[in-house]
């Protein structure tokens, strides 16, 4: 039979002959087996989801040759397989589009294989799709529509890049939600809640509803989605309290989701599924004061509808919460940190104790003895003996009532002098800083705060070197009739030998009431003053003093 050669590489014989399809002028063997196979492909690739209704397919899904252009001869090594209708995809994105190879054969024909897949749900022009037996595509009006399928997965949040969830619109909160750790701030930058339950929060999970780009949530849950911002914390600027020993506790900040009794962990779909995400306190683990990454993400979460979820921060074993509706703090911990813009104030001023003296009694070797007074009465006493033997008292010694009278019961006092020593105090104080948490003393407990107060400069004038300082001892910080005296030091910590013998910058710390707003800072020398082996104890009469006003 003649036949006739039609555009597009079609090969069209008589009446009763089937079409023949191409590719670069060979004829395509068999050409009905690749769109059988890729039909047979796409179903299998998309079982899961044709099976929860999240996808669908008809009786008019078919796969087709694509012609690159309408007057080619040639189908390329694309075919297109719809239509093919997913939940969320416009109607005219049904089609998926499967490689093919071409292996020439020795009879000048070429035999095609069916590859993996190119594309999902993508436009093509079915214009130029073409079939052994001319079936044309079908209308995809005619596929069932989609469903949404409903997750069983319950009470369960992930971390997601702020990217994973374009299509969210987050709003802004109506009051401050922020958490402020050693570690990190962490503050809710957006909030939203989203109708469906999105894939990221479903994978992984053995649910039964398969897969599906969203899902309706489970019976009785709700979705909530919070966009969350990380920066350094303001404790980084507050100086470090002086300590003689100390082990700063592992500084990691653990986020997870309070609803009702039960703690949620926030698995980190962004790095590790199978871990809780958590905040280090530098990017190469960085000891305090800590350096967080600057970083942005979102928390997804599935919960009861008619739970009232918190964020929870836990570092150094304390946990703060806030209700993300409400933004209710709650915290074991000191909070003074929230209420102020700024945890440092620079004071720049030096306290002096000037020229004091002390006067200490030492023996004086150069003091003649006092006179005998007894000498006197021994020789009358003598006389009177040898009297009495004259008149013919008896000449044997025999014991008296008295006869010990003669002795002295009377102790020398040693002779003394006194002897004044002088010495000049002074010191600088550099700034007062108000925390909740400090690397070795810890957290400051509720209604507490650490009132840090730096100095430097220590310097004594003691010419003879006649003091020895209790430092610790001879500082105190006193407010509203209270005096509080440093944490965590000793005036062994200072002395001769001690770990801090030679340190001249220090950081004192107080525990002192959370709403402190002003405080004077005393300096009272006291201690030991020693002059030819003789030491005394001393305290300066009159102690130095500033101001202090921690920030705002």
């Amino acid at each position: 039979m003649s036949a006739v050669v039609l555009a597009g590489g079609l090969l069209f014989g008589t009446v009763g002959c089937s079409p023949t399809i191409q590719s670069g002028g060979r004829e395509i063997a068999d050409p009905g087996q690749p769109l059988q196979a890729a039909l047979s492909k796409l179903k299998k690739d998309n079982y899961a989801s044709i099976q929860n209704n999240s996808v669908t397919v008809g009786d008019n899904t078919n796969c087709f040759y694509q012609r690159p252009n309408k007057d080619s001869d040639d189908i390329t090594d694309q075919v297109a397989c719809g239509p093919i209708r997913r939940i969320g995809q416009p109607d005219d994105h049904v089609w998926d589009t499967y490689r093919l190879s071409f292996q020439p054969s020795a009879d000048g024909k070429s035999t095609a294989r069916v590859q993996s897949a190119t594309a999902h749900a993508v436009v093509v022009n079915t214009a130029l799709l073409v079939s052994p037996d001319d079936t044309k595509p079908g209308a995809a009006a005619d596929v069932p529509a989609p469903q949404v399928p409903q997750t069983s997965i319950t009470d369960r949040a992930v971390a997601l890049s702020d990217q994973d969830l374009s299509d969210v619109t987050f709003s802004t909160p109506a009051q401050p939600i922020k958490l402020i750790t050693p570690t990190a701030t962490v503050q809710v930058i957006g909030q939203a809640v989203p109708g469906r339950v999105p894939q990221q929060l479903v994978a992984g999970q053995d649910d039964p509803a398969g897969n599906a780009p969203y899902y309706r949530p489970a019976t009785g849950q709700k979705v909530y989605a919070y966009k969350v911002k990380i920066s350094a914390p303001a404790e980084h600027a507050v100086p470090a309290s002086t300590t003689a020993a100390g082990t700063v506790p592992d500084l990691t900040t653990q986020l997870s989701i309070g609803v009702g009794d039960q703690q949620l962990p926030i698995a980190d779909n962004r790095a590790d599924p199978q871990k809780s995400f958590k905040i280090n306190c530098g990017t190469t683990g960085a000891a305090y004061p800590c350096k967080p990454a600057a970083d942005t993400f979102v928390i997804l979460m599935t919960v009861p509808d008619n739970a009232a979820p918190s964020l929870a921060a836990t570092t150094a074993k304390h946990t703060q919460s806030i209700a993300l509706g409400t933004g209710q703090l709650t915290s074991s911990v000191s909070q003074v940190e929230y209420g102020h813009n700024s945890l440092v104030a620079k004071i720049g001023e030096k306290v002096k104790v000037p020229s004091y003296q002390a006067k200490i009694s030492v023996p004086d070797p150069t003091a003649k003895p006092p006179a005998d007074d007894q000498s006197a009465d021994d020789q009358s006493a003598g006389d009177q003996s040898a009297g009495d033997q004259s008149k013919g008292g008896s000449s044997k010694d025999e014991p008296s009532a008295d006869s010990s009278a003669g002795a002295s019961d009377k102790q020398t006092e040693p002779a003394t002098k006194t002897k004044t020593k002088k010495a000049s105090w002074s010191m600088r104080i550099d700034s007062v800083a108000l925390s909740a948490f400090d690397p070795t003393r810890g957290w400051a407990p509720a209604g507490k705060a650490w009132l840090v107060v730096t100095t430097s400069g220590y310097a004594k004038h003691d010419p003879d070197d006649a003091f020895t300082d209790k430092r610790v001892s001879s500082i105190a910080v006193t407010s509203a009739g209270a005096t509080y005296r440093p944490d965590g030091l000793t005036d062994a910590d200072f002395a001769g030998g001690g770990p801090l013998a030679t340190s001249s910058e220090v950081s004192w710390v107080f525990s002192v009431p959370d709403d402190l707003t002003e405080a004077d800072f005393t300096f009272r020398p006291t201690g030991t003053v020693a002059a030819d082996g003789t030491s005394t104890a001393f305290t300066v009469p009159k102690p130095a003093t500033a101001t202090l006003k921690p920030p705002k």
